[in-house]
């Protein structure tokens, strides 16, 4: 597949400061960008919707026992959606 004009806009939530407790929609912002063809074997999804669950929002924050997001970063979700574009032969 080379066409992309086609495949909707990429909608990203970027980490934009780390939240003083639960993580609020203050901390974060929106950006887009074009959604790039998928390579060999790979596939676009479109989220129909997503979930941040307890786990996901303690990365928001420094101080938890395991990896956390960075400044900038995408802020990982869980989701459900449908595939808009493959490269499968």
């Amino acid at each position: 597949m080379s066409d992309t004009a086609s495949l909707p806009e990429n909608t990203k939530v970027v980490l934009s400061h780390y939240p003083e407790g639960t993580p609020t929609a203050d901390c974060m912002s929106i950006e887009t960008e074009p959604t790039p063809a998928p390579e060999a074997g790979h596939v676009v999804i479109k989220n129909d919707s997503v979930s941040i669950d307890a786990w996901i929002a303690t990365t928001m924050s420094k101080g938890w026992l395991h990896e956390f997001m960075p400044l900038g970063g995408t802020v990982t979700a869980l989701g459900v959606g449908h595939v808009v574009a493959s490269n499968f032969e």
